[in-house]
């Protein structure tokens, strides 16, 4: 198969392939590596494309999972790897680089033409990285100027630069690029000939300059010299070249490049890059990136960034924040940026003290050992706490208001729910809220603030409801700051509470100056900004954080409905149930309540950004797990190494683990992002003092079937709902 692609790059094709183009050549291709690589043949399961464009992708983070060569691993000679140092790095595995290295040079050649001899190099040369491997294969011996521990030695680059007596060659990464530009004195002149290469994007840095601007300085400080653009990734053996910087990239005559839907995978005008690369013959003929892009004409592509990192899941994580927690690098403002970075893809050339009881969790008074305290007044023989008469009418004010609510039925509130995930999701949460709960709060703590701000993160619809009631029959003045494009429960909310006499606002500005207290919910980078901006405001912050269930019964129905309530959004959804017992003799009767799931409360719209994630987890389960999956769900069983802590829409996420010991071993890590435990045995944690430890991570551990069901009152993430901005310190 190699030398028939190695005559296909040299253009020898047409008489040595009998008459055969590209679709049939990748075609042969595609059915050569099923047979060669069980990897992608798993992957690719029932797949019969009769085009190219239909040849199924490899999302390109799971070359961090799997090998994906058509060859025994441990015979490759070349090892490249995405960028990072420590955390899962995607492999992309070579018994050789003959193809890469010609292919390289013919392509890189006919775009901008010959190279110049000599060079100075300001990418990294780390022995796994293709991008320093490709620059020395087009201009040997270059003398360098990064290091993987001192990155760019921008002084000596400078130095070198101006010293150049001949046409250099000076390949840089964006990032290098900004920073070069930044220790910028006078310009440079370089000798005629001479060609500068930018690709890549920041990384994640703390540096960032947009495209069009960081080509006006390279131009104005490299006057005359010729600046081109390059494309690739550690997943691809080929790359593409733009004769210009800022123009199309041109892709080689064995590369085709088709831009899909990220969600369906469906072709589409602007969408998702997928690249089917001849040139890729050992590994994976045809991969999916991150990045967003347009395919002209010609054949030539427009990249236009990266596909949004950040879900939309309201105070969950996202796939590639717990990437970037995994990896140590959370918690900085410029580990933040890095979810624009190619983080997924290194050689992405593109622009652009524990816890002794339960109890201490949770209300000291009425509540259960499920954390839910027992605010049913039928249910419930405790007397209702005495009230001014100014909070009891409050009181009465806010369920008069929720029962106007509950009326509104409108689909428009549950921001892409379907109108029965709507309703059902309305009364439950309406359903909560009582007047002996809101009684019991109100109690506790009678010096409050004049108003609150609260800040509202995407996601779960119902998520500020419990919030401004409360604050509202405390007497406060509510301003509620909606998330951006999903403002409508929060207006619903104001104009229900308004009618009532209680000053509730919506305000779609940022600005929280004038506020006496501050509620908020959102990624890490919005909470650490907050803390920043109002150190002495008080305020009850809430970050990214995930739940998940424990189990040792299997009950389909309530796992299915756990997975299915809010199509799995919010930090309260289970991004995983690790079970207790085998699994698979169980796998069909989930499967039937999935199906009757859906058909009762359909799924409704899934964010792009999911799609590539969900396929790399089916892909994962197919090859080393097991796999049920239908219209509008999926069930995943896993190994325990490959646990992701993020919640993915209608997806039930199923970890087989051996006992308390390994289940500790996994969540450990995460401590400090624990919301919620949903488990079939709230008493297990006497069992041993493993089990005591677990439960204790969790600041609401809660029968399985109620994950998602919060009630007053009760604590959030372990903190008061009221009390926390009574209080002149800042929670």
């Amino acid at each position: 198969m190699q030398e028939r692609i190695r005559q296909f790059i040299l253009g020898e094709a047409q008489d040595l392939l009998h008459g055969l183009d590209f679709n049939a050549v990748a075609l042969s291709l595609y059915r050569w590596q099923r047979a060669n690589n069980p990897d992608y043949d798993a992957f690719c399961a029932n797949a019969q494309p009769e085009h190219w464009t239909e040849i199924p992708a490899v999302p390109v983070a799971l070359y961090r999972d799997l090998p994906l060569c058509c060859f025994d691993p441990e015979q490759a000679q070349i090892v490249f790897r995405t960028s990072g140092t420590t955390g899962r790095r995607g492999v992309h595995r070579l018994c050789n680089t003959e193809l890469y290295d010609l292919g390289a040079h013919r392509h890189a050649k006919s775009v901008v033409g010959e190279f110049p001899k000599s060079g100075l190099s300001l990418v990294s040369h780390a022995p796994d990285s293709s991008l320093g491997h490709m620059c020395d294969s087009l201009v040997p011996g270059m003398p360098r100027f990064f290091d993987t521990k001192e990155g760019l030695r921008v002084d000596a680059a400078w130095a070198a630069l101006r010293q150049a007596d001949q046409a250099v060659f000076v390949p840089m990464t964006g990032l290098a690029a900004a920073l070069l530009m930044a220790a910028a004195t006078e310009p440079v002149h370089l000798p005629g000939g001479s060609m500068v290469m930018v690709t890549g994007g920041f990384k994640g840095r703390e540096v960032a300059v947009d495209a069009e601007t960081l080509t006006q300085q390279l131009l104005e400080h490299f006057p005359g010299v010729r600046l081109v653009g390059e494309y690739g990734m550690t997943e691809l053996s080929s790359q593409l070249w733009s004769a210009n910087l800022g123009e199309p990239f041109v892709p080689p005559p064995w590369m085709r490049v088709v831009a899909v839907d990220p969600w369906t995978a469906e072709p589409a005008e602007t969408g998702l890059l997928r690249f089917i690369d001849l040139a890729n013959h050992q590994t994976v003929v045809a991969i999916e990136t991150r990045d967003m892009g347009r395919v002209l004409e010609d054949g030539r592509v427009e990249l236009l960034g990266r596909l949004p990192g950040s879900q939309v899941r309201g105070c969950s994580l996202s796939v590639e924040e717990a990437d970037l927690r995994r990896r140590g690098l959370i918690g900085t403002t410029s580990a933040f940026e890095a979810l624009s970075s190619n983080d997924d893809a290194s050689h992405v050339h593109v622009s652009h003290a524990e816890v002794t009881d339960l109890e201490t969790h949770q209300h000291s008074s009425g509540c259960d050992h499920s954390g839910h305290a027992l605010e049913n007044d039928s249910s419930s023989e405790l007397q209702s706490p005495v009230l001014t008469p100014d909070d009891v009418a409050r009181v009465e004010r806010v369920m008069a208001a929720l029962a106007s609510l509950r009326r509104e039925r409108s689909v428009e509130l549950g921001d892409g729910l379907t109108f029965s995930q709507v309703l059902g999701g309305l009364d439950g949460a309406i359903s909560a809220i009582t007047r002996k709960g809101l009684a019991e709060e109100l109690a506790a703590h009678s010096d409050r603030p004049s108003d609150v701000s609260v800040v509202v993160a995407r996601g779960v619809f119902t998520a500020p409801l419990e919030w401004v009631a409360l604050y509202a029959a405390a007497g406060m003045t509510v301003r509620i700051k909606a998330p951006t494009g999903a403002a409508t429960m929060c207006e619903a909310l104001a104009r229900h509470f308004t009618a009532q006499r209680l000053p509730v606002f919506v305000d779609l500005d940022r600005d929280l100056s004038e506020a006496a207290s501050i509620v908020a919910f959102g990624s890490d980078a919005t909470i650490s900004a907050i803390e920043t901006q109002y150190p002495n405001t008080p305020k009850a912050l809430f970050g990214h954080r995930f739940s998940v269930g424990v189990t040792e019964e299997v009950l389909p129905q309530v796992l299915a409905w756990e997975v299915g309530s809010f199509d799995t959004r919010g930090c309260m959804a289970p991004a995983a149930i690790f079970c207790l017992t085998d699994i698979v003799p169980h796998l069909d009767d989930l499967a039937t309540a999935m199906m009757q799931c859906q058909r009762a409360m359909p799924r409704g719209r899934v964010e792009d950004e999911v799609g590539p994630e969900w396929r790399r987890r089916v892909g994962l389960a197919r090859r080393l797990g097991q796999l049920r999956e239908g219209p509008g769900w999926a069930i995943t069983v896993l190994p325990p190494q490959y646990f992701e802590p993020v919640a993915l829409p209608r997806m039930l996420s199923l970890i087989p683990v051996s006992g308390p010991d390994e289940l500790a071993r996994i969540l450990a890590p995460w401590q400090d992002q624990l919301s919620t435990m949903g488990t079939d045995n709230l008493l297990r944690r006497y069992h041993a003092p493993i089990w005591k430890e677990i439960y204790g991570w969790f600041p609401r551990v809660v029968a399985m079937g109620q994950m998602q069901r919060p009630k007053l009152p009760r604590l959030h993430d372990g903190v008061e709902m009221l009390g926390a901005i009574c209080s002149d310190e800042c929670i």
